[in-house]
């Protein structure tokens, strides 16, 4: 049963690894470049005061391939519907938010966090950001020298 599970696993893997190859193929420097690009979608901006009417359109050509500061599952899925039904390759956007310290967060800081000294919470904390359900900036679970960003809570 496990060697039957093992040979569907990297099968699976090299399906992936072939479709990604082809969709690389297929896809023009510009669409590539578009890819990388992330951009404010909308009026609701947390952070920053730029507005970008054209994001739709941008999507739609393959020039945006991630938005963020965009709230509701009607809209998120307006612009996931342009991004795959009407862009040529129909690539989903990778979808976030930008938001400044405090502001609408799941989880305390580290230093809050730390100071519990409930290693189970923290512990179960960095799970949730590991299993990958939302994009986050990083669960900011690890230790460094510098304080940095590494406060903020995401």
């Amino acid at each position: 049963m496990l060697a039957v599970c093992l040979v569907m696993a990297v099968s699976a893997q090299s399906d992936m690894n072939k479709f990604v190859d082809q969709l690389l193929q297929k896809m023009t420097l510009e669409e590539k470049l578009g890819q990388l690009n992330l951009a404010p979608a909308s009026d609701e901006i947390v952070t920053g005061g730029n507005v970008d009417t054209e994001v739709g359109a941008r999507i739609a050509s393959g020039q945006l391939g991630g938005v963020f500061n965009l709230k509701g599952v009607d809209k998120i899925k307006a612009l996931q519907d342009i991004a795959v039904k009407k862009s040529r390759l129909g690539i989903p956007l990778i979808v976030g938010m930008d938001v400044i310290h405090g502001y609408e967060t799941i989880f305390p800081i580290p230093l809050a966090l730390s100071c519990s000294w409930d290693l189970a919470a923290i512990e179960n904390m960095v799970g949730v950001f590991a299993y990958g359900r939302h994009l986050a900036g990083c669960p900011l679970g690890a230790c460094g020298r510098e304080w940095g960003r590494r406060s903020l809570p995401w």
